[in-house]
């Protein structure tokens, strides 16, 4: 049987050359495992998944603790347009008192404040939106997990 190759269903490994060659250490390893994996509870497929249970966790933890990945600029932009909205509402009280003003001054500043309040009231409204989705897939895919964990018994054992 050629190096490397299954035996009745076992796994081998083993790190080459497997002899010593002259003036040249050499180092073999050979790790042999047998894992049963019960697949009685996959009723309509033919293939399964062999998961460490530490991987297993692993995944779960990751997924409970995952942020939202491509909308942390929304966490950032409405408060910048919060920001515009408090300043430029703010300058509309002196700009009124200011005499020899163009006419279109304190009207463009109240345009500025309205426009930018409404986009900090849009955009944080959507970055909660999103993140409330988000959060609620993570909790969806974690919920099958525990699920399938309930349903799948206590997991294989190495011998």
């Amino acid at each position: 049987m050629a190096p490397n190759s299954p035996q009745d269903g076992q796994s081998h490994i083993s790190a080459f050359p497997p002899e010593p060659v002259e003036n040249i250490s050499a180092l073999s390893i050979t790790v042999k495992q047998e894992v049963e994996i019960d697949v009685s509870h996959l009723h309509n497929t033919n293939a399964a998944f062999a998961v460490r249970c530490t991987d297993w966790d692993r995944l779960k933890a990751e997924l409970r603790r995952a942020g939202i990945p491509g909308f942390e600029f929304l966490s950032i932009l409405y408060p910048i347009f919060f920001g515009i909205a408090g300043t430029s509402g703010l300058s509309i009280i002196p700009i009124r008192a200011t005499k020899d003003l163009p006419a279109w001054v304190a009207p463009f500043y109240m345009i500025v404040t309205i426009a930018a309040l409404l986009l900090g009231l849009l955009f944080a409204w959507l970055d909660r939106k999103i993140k409330a989705v988000v959060r609620g897939d993570l909790q969806n895919i974690v919920t099958g997990m525990e699920k399938f964990e309930s349903q799948a018994g206590t997991p294989a054992k190495e011998k």
